[in-house]
């Protein structure tokens, strides 16, 4: 009788120390995930469009200042997209063959070629002053439609064609705008984009306020 209630302690005493490991691993995975999700803020904040480590970069602010004027969409906007669709890589292929800075698919690119009357290869969605016109073109005409900057960004991601059934949908738009995004991407993509607006907006009222 005293080896069974031995056995039984020990057998306790075991489970007792695999379930301490479960609930210490549980607690790791949600540290790892904390700090993740930290390190990507920490990046954001810390980035800025003109890098004065990357000299290519330099070039980006006079391509993004002229489109900003030709189409009507601030710098910032312009910038917070190039920074979520490609971080200012302007050789990044999506899976899905998206191009450049601002991740303009080859289909969209011959459209806007057609409505603007130019014509390129479509490997010129590689050059970024190329990349950065049509995508700020394409960002004003997504504007011009639906009226609303959160929705243009969702139209941006996920095309105005399925954005423009969202908003027919009660369940997804209430008073002409979008209360709940069934996108997953998209929607974090939203959330993303619009973060990152404020965050160029706030950095360029603190560099005016230091001239």
């Amino acid at each position: 009788m005293a080896n069974q209630n031995r056995k039984y302690r020990s057998l306790l005493n075991w489970l007792y120390v695999f379930a301490l490991l479960f609930i210490i691993g549980l607690s790791m995975v949600a540290i790892l995930s904390l700090i993740h999700q930290t390190g990507d803020a920490i990046d954001e904040e810390l980035y800025f469009p003109e890098d004065k480590d990357n000299p290519d970069q330099l070039e980006y602010a006079d391509y993004v200042a002229s489109a900003s004027k030709e189409f009507g969409v601030d710098e910032a906007i312009i910038y917070a997209i190039i920074y979520c669709e490609s971080k200012f890589d302007p050789e990044v292929v999506s899976s899905v063959g998206a191009r450049g800075l601002m991740q303009i698919m080859p289909a969209t690119f011959e459209e806007i070629q057609e409505e603007l009357g130019e014509k390129y290869d479509v490997d010129a969605l590689f050059e970024p002053q190329i990349n950065i016109r049509y995508g700020t073109y394409y960002l004003s005409k997504m504007y011009e439609r639906f009226g609303d900057w959160e929705i243009a960004f969702a139209a941006y991601n996920a095309g105005p064609t399925t954005v423009s059934k969202w908003l027919k949908n009660e369940a997804y738009c209430q008073d002409g705008k979008l209360i709940h995004i069934p996108y997953a991407e998209t929607d974090k993509y939203v959330t993303k984009v619009t973060g990152m607006v404020e965050k160029y907006k706030d950095m360029y009222e603190n560099e005016t306020e230091e001239s």
